[in-house]
């Protein structure tokens, strides 16, 4: 433990609070989900308080430079953009980037031909985003948004044809 964490017995971690079923806050406005319950397994590894802190996607890590937090408990992925920020752990999981469609729509991901001059949705900042930029950079225009909920929305209004988002995270909105 760090001298500031052994002093203040408590270890202050960030993330987002807008990420379900990974990281969302409930109706009493209590940070809940799968990375909250894998930092407070490590505080009490660790002996030692969690304090959580929540902040927009985009600023992470900018926050945790800043010290508003000891460390980030997010399902961020591991990309080489950001090992050269911060560090990381070993990775604990792996989901793989889904995209969705509403139904009857004859939009095929796979096929590009079909994908031409549409509007994708994905939050901004996220693996996704860099997947769908670079995958289908001349071929689909993306709009990033600054939560997965807003994209989810848009895609229900008929302002984006496809939302692109990690398989886990689109579940609950598909179901």
């Amino acid at each position: 433990l760090s001298t500031s964490v052994q002093a203040e017995g408590k270890l202050r971690l960030g993330t987002e609070g807008a990420y379900p079923p990974f990281n969302t806050i409930d109706k009493d406005g209590k940070v809940t989900g799968f990375d909250i319950d894998i930092g407070n397994a490590l505080c009490k590894a660790m002996g030692t308080e969690c304090e959580w802190v929540t902040s927009d996607w985009d600023g992470l890590i900018p926050a945790l430079d800043a010290k508003k937090f000891d460390a980030i408990v997010a399902s961020m992925s591991i990309t080489k953009e950001r090992k050269e920020k911060i560090d990381f752990t070993s990775k604990y999981y792996t989901t793989p980037i889904k995209c969705i469609r509403e139904v009857g729509k004859d939009i095929d991901p796979t096929d590009t031909a079909k994908l031409k001059g549409k509007m994708v949705g994905v939050q901004s900042g996220v693996v996704a985003d860099n997947f769908v930029r670079n995958k289908f950079k001349d071929i689909v225009e993306v709009t990033a948004y600054k939560t997965q909920d807003e994209a989810n929305l848009d895609l229900l209004s008929g302002r984006v044809d496809l939302v692109c988002a990690d398989s886990v995270v689109l579940a609950p909105f598909v179901k």
